[in-house]
């Protein structure tokens, strides 16, 4: 449906709490990569999918790391999301790693920016990073 854009009819769908919508990985990460890079109209859209698969399906995305999906997708918009206050996902160090090892420096120097300010990583973790990315531009 998000390659269709049919996004209407999946908020619908998730908000009745459809039995035919699959919440996988793939789905996760084709969500993630449209998100942030639409029209501000599709990007509002997918914005309320991702609210409503929080408020009514949240029980099927515990089996994901949804900022690590969001971090896989090089999409800082995801995960300033996640880990808002009204969220709290927690970003953990093999994520941060991830980024390190696999991201451009532009994506590096932005995230950390912006991840300095949050609560959900450790701060240890999220210096050596800084450091080492220090390094290596």
């Amino acid at each position: 449906m998000i390659n269709n854009n049919q996004l209407e009819l999946l908020k619908y769908k998730i908000k009745i709490n459809d039995e035919f919508i699959k919440i996988t990985e793939n789905s996760l990460k084709l969500l993630f990569s449209n998100f942030g890079f639409q029209t501000s109209a599709t990007d509002e859209k997918l914005n309320e999918i991702l609210i409503f698969l929080l408020k009514y399906r949240k029980r099927e995305l515990v089996p994901f790391d949804l900022v690590d999906i969001g971090i896989k997708c090089l999409n800082l918009n995801v995960i300033k999301f996640l880990t808002s206050e009204l969220y709290s996902f927690q970003i953990f160090q093999s994520s941060l790693e991830w980024v390190v090892i696999n991201s451009n420096s532009l994506f590096l120097n932005e995230s950390l920016g912006s991840l300095q300010s949050l609560h959900s990583t450790d701060s240890i973790g999220l210096t050596t990073i800084s450091i080492i990315i220090k390094n290596i531009t």
